[in-house]
C-alpha cells in the first residue's frame, strides 16, 4: 500500500493532521466575539462573555478554565453553551472569514481572545455623583493612594470587568425618570465598591494569595454582576 492510499484512509479515519486548524486574527476573533450591543465595524468592540467563557470551557486548558462556573466546565453545560458560539459561527456578519469550531476553541486562539477582551474593555464606572432624592449626602471622596502598575488578574479580571460594566449599566438606568429606588441605591454603592475589590484583588495578586482567597474574593464582583442584571431585567 503507498503513502497516498494510507493518507486517504487516515483522513476518512477522521485523523487531526488532515483538518488543521487555522489561527484567527485579531480582527476575525474580535468580529465573531463581539458584543450584541457593539457596533459591527469597531475594531475594539467588547467581546461577548458567554462566548468566551464558552470557549474557555473547551480550550482543554487548566488554567484557562480556571474561575469559570462548575455548570460550564461538564459535559453537559459544554454542550449547553456551544449553541452560542456554533450560532456566531453560521452568522455571515460575524464569521467572513468561515472558521471552525476547532480554529476558534484552540489553545492558542481562547487564549488571545482572552487578552483581546482585556484590551477591549470598558474602562471602569465611575461613582454616580448626581443628588438623589432621601439619600443621605454622599462622604467626601477619599484620596487617591500613589498609582502601581497594573496587576494582570487573569480570569479573576473578567469577572471583574463584567461587574463594572453591568454596574455602569445600571448608573445609565438610574438616571432615567423611572428609575426605581433599588436601582438609584444600586447604582450608588457599586462603583466605589468594586474599585475597592480591584484595589484588593491586585493587592492580593502582588502578595502571592491562593487562588482559593483570589476566588472567594472575587466572588463578590460575580454576585454583583448577578444583582445587577436582576435589576435591569426588572426595570425593563
Amino acid at each position: 500500500m503507498n503513502r497516498f492510499s494510507l493518507l486517504a484512509i487516515a483522513c476518512a479515519l477522521g485523523v487531526a493532521a488532515c483538518a488543521q486548524s487555522r489561527m484567527p486574527t485579531d480582527e476575525q476573533i474580535t468580529q465573531l466575539l463581539r458584543s450584541e450591543r457593539a457596533a459591527p465595524t469597531d475594531p475594539k468592540a467588547p467581546l461577548d462573555r458567554a462566548a468566551l467563557d464558552c470557549l474557555r470551557a473547551w480550550s482543554g486548558n487548566a488554567e484557562l478554565k480556571q474561575g469559570l462556573a462548575l455548570s460550564l466546565v461538564d459535559d453537559a453545560g459544554r454542550k449547553d453553551c456551544r449553541v452560542r458560539v456554533d450560532g456566531f459561527l453560521a452568522d455571515a456578519t460575524r464569521n467572513a472569514s468561515k472558521l471552525a469550531f476547532a480554529d476558534v476553541s484552540s489553545e492558542a486562539a481562547v487564549r488571545r481572545a482572552v487578552e483581546l477582551a482585556r484590551e477591549h474593555a470598558p474602562p471602569p464606572p465611575k461613582t454616580v455623583t448626581r443628588p438623589i432624592a432621601g439619600a443621605p449626602a454622599a462622604a467626601p471622596p477619599m484620596v487617591a493612594p500613589p498609582a502601581q502598575a497594573s496587576v494582570d488578574l487573569g480570569s479573576y479580571g473578567m469577572d471583574l470587568q463584567d461587574a463594572e460594566e453591568q454596574c455602569r449599566k445600571v448608573q445609565e438606568a438610574a438616571g432615567k425618570a423611572d428609575a426605581s429606588a433599588s436601582v438609584k441605591r444600586f447604582a450608588q454603592y457599586c462603583g466605589g465598591s468594586l474599585a475597592k475589590m480591584r484595589s484588593t484583588l491586585e493587592t492580593m495578586k502582588r502578595n502571592g494569595a491562593s487562588e482559593e482567597r483570589m476566588n472567594g474574593t472575587v466572588q463578590g464582583a460575580r454576585n454583583m454582576a448577578n444583582n445587577a442584571r436582576n435589576l435591569l431585567a426588572g426595570a425593563q
